[in-house]
């Protein structure tokens, strides 16, 4: 690498001055070394700090302006070099070179080496040849074109670049440069048309030959759309090299050459595209072909193909320009790419930042935060990490929660839930390998069915009837898969569930109207709560046979109540069987209206929807055939008719005590007026008819003495007739016939009101009343009196001043009363749809539902959440409604039963409450025994109840003592 060496002043002076007196070049005879770093300067005319002066330097000028120097120290000398100089043979410093203390050190020599420093250095605006070194032989200078030197030799990959001058070409970096389309090079001849090298070039011989064979101009397109089988295609020949060929009558259904087509603004079966957009159309045979479209104004593009000549429909190309993707793996924006461990997928979970497990809504693997988790598992710690899997949308979905690590210990626990898009379920824990119990795994490694029944302890029925607790029922059981006969005489005692059937005679109890016997009964429930079923089977036909249900509550049966089927369905549409089922049609609803009895109105005693026919007698007006009448009936005397004439019309009647009245037609919107000063004699008054209602009608011409009708009228600038100018006053018109009448007129915005008479069609002259407001005489005689509640008043001659009684102290149960001196108002009580005044509900009334009291946060914690006691023995209670919105309590609790000895004895335990109403339930566990084998703990079925149960347990060892936990439930 060159170096910008520096001239100095003196140095340049001393060369230019050998050239004007002609004495020569200036000879450099040392080179000096030093520790300086810095960026020299032309003025310098000595080194910053010279440590070490060579005279062995040799130098030669191998460019106009490049001189190679080398020197060398073999010394025993050690120092570093930041500069080093060029001294002439009379002791000047020609030239200095140095450079800042960033880029280091130009060269560092050590006691026991040899400095040797060999470099180019390009002299600034002075030729090489004006400076010539001593008479030092060791100088290896670099090779160019004018002098002999060292030389690097190119590579291959140099060679082919063909951009370096300075490295020498080997034979085996120039065979490599061979020639290709994107560089000269060597090149391989080819004598034959016949090869597909596209490394070889061709002859000259077989340049001519594809002279002498080339084609004529007559095989070469006529057209950009020729299709001419061989033809040549000519530049833009179907839209190829130039601007897009148009599509056969501007229809991209009929392109049947493969080609790229320009689309127009009237371009039928186009996609959305703007005119100046381009088909690619893509033809495989007669029939079958694809279309690419790019649209000209927006990034889109479209495809569709045609199969066996049918088009299908456009479809977009989604592309990098109109696909939109996540912003992040947690990015939910509808419609947005995934990306790899979007959500979890593909990489590693979702680190979650919200606490609150109910906001995890999109689908996806995260891990939760490890503190402060609301909505987890009952019994799991809010402060650690847990991976979570979110199934589904935002409506419907489900959790999978599992534990990381020994977040809960050393087993892997997992819960899930779901969310029907109203609200989450509660966490369900999932049992697997490491958390059921040896028993459970026992149960699961059993091989065969025979096992597990060993395992499990069961035992198959005895008979079809054998209702022992934990028997394994059999095909017949209780009536099914198999019918049975059952010998009991009183339906009261079949209380145990199944399908029975009864004996052919002899059987209490049945429904009415049974026969007594061959009856099929069904029960559900236990002995004192049950539901019965039962259907004689000894009729001849379906529609014949007879089927009750009834239910036993408390141990008491109720009444059979008979279950309907189509033997009670209407044979007709005016069957009027008493409790007969209606059918579609029935009295004319739901269907086309029935005929009318005897074809005669007043023949017609059923309710319900009827058609007139042409002769139909006792009919309204102008009655049509098709016309529907509907008949309500209080009893056969009292009716009433409604008729719906065809033209629009509706008419009505009454039967009072078996007398019908006329018809009389219902008025509607034909019956009103047409505009409002429609005077036809019996029109209905519209809103704003002659002046009634948001403002006064319009006089006829602005004049007073043309008011068409009674009413109330308003008055417009320049009114004729009137006693006052000007807009906005009021005129009353009351008439009793053409001839005679009065008006009213009342000054806007003042008090001034005027009054005349028409009489035998003549109207008076306008004349002013006189009332309170422009009136001055006070008759001072007449008094103010002071009403309930108010106190002052007298005569009116002087003022006077009517004072409120303070008003007594509001209350619920205040109401709106007065007395001489003071008034209450009444204060409506608060609703649900009302504000109002209402008393606060005690602990007692929040938990028995009261609905007209308020709740505090005192009462509402003390009146709903359940009581309980946590210890050893204990329950907890949980406040519900039933269906009918009764209030009740889900208890739940349990107790130990003490030490048992090793016995099948049962062992009586009582709750720790008592059951209001019953138990619905009741396990035992072992909790803690002497017995190396425990075979079971079980409770004793029927004696669970209200307020206890036995339990018992069998052992293998044959001694020791147990000791269980029993559960209950109920409420």
């Amino acid at each position: 690498m060159a170096l910008p060496i520096t001239i100095t002043d003196a140095g340049r002076a001393e060369i230019i001055n050998a050239q004007n007196t002609g004495t020569g070049p200036v000879t450099i005879t040392e080179i000096g070394f030093g520790t300086g770093q810095y960026t020299p300067t032309k003025t310098r005319t000595a080194l910053q700090a010279q440590v070490k002066r060579v005279s062995s330097i040799a130098g030669q000028a191998v460019a106009a302006d490049t001189i190679h120097v080398m020197a060398l120290d073999e010394s025993s000398a050690a120092y570093n070099v930041g500069e080093f100089g060029l001294f002439s043979d009379k002791g000047t410093l020609i030239a200095v070179y140095s450079q800042p203390a960033a880029s280091g050190w130009i060269i560092q020599k050590a006691g026991a080496s040899t400095l040797l420093l060999a470099t180019d250095i390009i002299l600034e605006s002075l030729n090489a040849t004006s400076i010539t070194f001593g008479d030092i032989s060791f100088i290896n200078p670099p090779a160019t074109t004018t002098v002999q030197g060292v030389v690097e030799l190119a590579t291959p990959e140099e060679t082919q670049a063909g951009t370096d001058a300075t490295r020498a070409v080997t034979p085996a970096g120039l065979k490599s440069l061979t020639g290709n389309t994107s560089r000269a090079g060597l090149v391989r001849l080819n004598d034959s048309l016949t090869s597909t090298s596209t490394s070889q070039a061709l002859t000259a011989a077989q340049g001519k030959k594809l002279q002498d064979e080339k084609l004529e101009k007559t095989r070469v397109q006529t057209s950009k759309t020729d299709t001419t089988e061989d033809a040549l295609l000519v530049v833009g020949g179907f839209g190829i090299g130039a601007q897009g060929a148009a599509a056969p009558s501007d229809d991209l259904d009929l392109i049947a050459a493969s080609g790229i087509y320009n689309i127009n603004t009237g371009t039928l079966n186009k996609p959305g595209v703007s005119s100046g957009s381009t088909c690619l159309h893509m033809r495989y045979g007669e029939g079958y072909a694809e279309q690419l479209v790019l649209s000209r104004t927006s990034d889109k593009m479209f495809f569709r193909r045609c199969n066996a000549g049918a088009w299908s429909s456009w479809q977009e190309l989604w592309h990098s320009a109109n696909l939109q993707k996540q912003a992040d793996v947690a990015d939910a924006t509808s419609g947005a790419l995934l990306t790899v461990g979007a959500f979890g997928l593909g990489g590693a979970a979702v680190i979650g930042t919200s606490a609150d497990l109910n906001t995890y809504t999109t689908g996806g693997k995260f891990i939760t935060p490890n503190s402060g988790l609301t909505n987890i598992p009952a019994g799991w710690s809010a402060s650690v990490r847990y991976h979570l899997e979110v199934i589904g949308g935002p409506s419907n979905r489900s959790q999978i929660l599992m534990t990381t690590g020994a977040a809960l210990g050393s087993t892997l626990q997992i819960a899930v839930r779901w969310h029907n898009g109203t609200g989450w379920s509660t966490w369900s824990e999932l049992f697997h390998s490491g958390n059921v119990t040896a028993f459970a795994k026992g149960l699961l490694d059993d091989a065969s069915a025979s096992e597990a029944q060993a395992t499990l302890d069961l035992i198959k029925q005895a008979t079809w009837g054998d209702a022992t607790a934990g028997r394994l029922m059999t095909v017949g059981a209780f009536g099914l898969g198999s019918g049975q006969t059952s010998a009991e005489t009183d339906l009261n005692n079949l209380t145990t569930p199944g399908f029975y059937g009864t004996l052919a005679s002899g059987v209490s109890n049945l429904p009415s109207g049974f026969s007594g016997g061959r009856t099929v009964v069904q029960f559900m429930g236990t002995t004192t709560y049950g539901v019965q079923l039962a259907w004689e089977v000894a009729s001849g036909t379906m529609a014949q046979s007879l089927s009750s249900w009834r239910r036993i509550r408390s141990g008491t049966w109720g009444p059979w109540v008979a279950i309907l089927n189509s033997s009670n369905v209407q044979t007709g549409p005016m069957d009027t069987t008493a409790k007969a089922l209606m059918t579609v049609g029935a009295f004319g609803l739901g269907g086309q209206g029935v005929e009318v009895p005897g074809d005669d109105c007043n023949q017609i005693t059923v309710n319900g929807t009827y058609r007139m026919s042409s002769a139909t007698a006792n009919a309204w007006p102008s009655k049509l055939s098709g016309d529907v009448l509907i008949h309500a009936a209080y009893a056969s005397t009292f009716a009433l008719q409604i008729g719906g004439h065809r033209a629009g019309k509706a008419f009505i009647r009454y039967n009072y005590s078996g007398t019908w009245t006329s018809w009389v037609e219902l008025l509607n919107e034909t019956h009103r007026q047409t505009n409002d000063k429609d005077v036809t004699s019996g029109a209905l008054l519209t809103v704003g008819a002659f002046g009634l209602g948001p403002s006064g009608a319009a006089l006829p011409n602005n004049d007073c003495n043309l008011a068409p009708a009674s009413g109330v009228y308003g008055l417009n600038s320049g009114a004729l007739n009137s006693p006052l100018s000007g807009s906005g006053h009021s005129l009353i018109h009351a008439a009793y016939n053409t001839d005679n009448a009065s008006q009213l007129m009342f000054e806007r915005g003042r008090s001034t009101i005027y009054w005349r008479a028409k009489s035998a069609g003549t109207w008076s002259e306008w004349t002013s009343l006189y009332h309170g407001g422009n009136l001055s005489p006070v008759e001072t005689s007449r008094q103010v009196i002071a009403g309930g509640g108010l106190t002052g008043g007298g005569t009116l001659a002087a003022d006077r001043t009517l004072s409120l009684g303070t008003p007594g102290t509001l209350s619920g149960a205040t109401t709106n009363s007065v007395n001489s001196t003071s008034h209450t108002h009444a204060i409506a009580a608060a609703t649900d749809a009302l504000r109002g005044v209402i008393e606060l509900a005690t602990a007692t009334e929040v938990a028995a539902g009261d609905a007209t009291r308020a709740v505090t946060g005192a009462t509402l914690i003390a009146g709903l959440l359940g009581l309980g006691n946590m210890g050893g023995s204990g329950y907890v209670t949980l406040p519900f409604r039933d269906s009918t919105g009764a209030r009740r309590e889900f208890i739940f609790q349990w107790t130990t039963t003490g030490t048992v000895s090793s016995t099948i004895t049962p062992v009586d335990v009582t709750w720790p409450t008592a059951y209001p109403t019953a138990c619905l339930g009741a396990a035992c566990m072992d909790f803690g025994t002497s017995l190396t084998t425990i075979k079971s703990w079980k409770v004793i079925s029927d004696g669970v109840d209200k307020v206890g149960a036995k339990v018992m347990f069998a052992n293998d060892a044959g001694s020791g003592d147990g000791y269980g936990r029993v559960f209950s439930w109920g409420y």
